[in-house]
């Protein structure tokens, strides 16, 4: 299964899907592709596949759909159930990095090598919401004090 973003990163996902197809269709393995249509597509897909159908799951994205698909998959309750290829289609692509995927035929390669590495997922729980992170969690109680902080300027010392 391979759940692509066309309009993640540089818009690149069915592009990439091209070239990666006939690689996995050359070590003789069909892939079903699910495309995703607007933000949240993708982990709606991973949160209600039914995974014991498939023997993998790869996303071609950057890391905002890797976050969704993981996400997807935990809220599922079937992250640890399936191995999850992640083919590079994004701008940063910084969960591809740390695991040394350079190009989105190398992530192929490996995927039907059965190259795999766990990797930590972290849970956050603020505002009564859940969320999952796979790369950084950002705190905007800063940005938050600093815009008010400049609203009571005209305060002075008081602010």
């Amino acid at each position: 299964m391979l759940i692509v973003n066309p309009f993640g990163g540089t818009r690149q996902g069915l592009a990439i899907l091209d070239q990666v197809k006939p690689v996995f269709s050359g070590a003789g393995i069909e892939v079903d592709v699910r495309t995703t249509e607007c933000a949240g597509d993708a982990r709606q897909i991973a949160r209600t596949l039914p995974l014991d159908c498939y023997g993998n799951l790869c996303v071609v994205g950057g890391d905002g759909t890797v976050h969704e698909v993981v996400s997807g998959l935990i809220e599922g309750g079937q992250s640890a159930s399936i191995p999850l290829g992640i083919i590079p289609a994004g701008t940063g692509n910084d969960v591809a990095r740390q695991f040394g995927i350079a190009s989105p035929l190398d992530a192929a390669g490996r995927i039907i090598a059965g190259r795999t590495s766990p990797f930590d997922v972290m849970k956050v729980d603020a505002g009564g919401e859940t969320d999952y992170c796979v790369t950084l969690v950002g705190w905007t109680g800063v940005a938050d004090i600093n815009a008010t902080a400049a609203r009571l300027r005209s305060l002075g010392w008081l602010r």
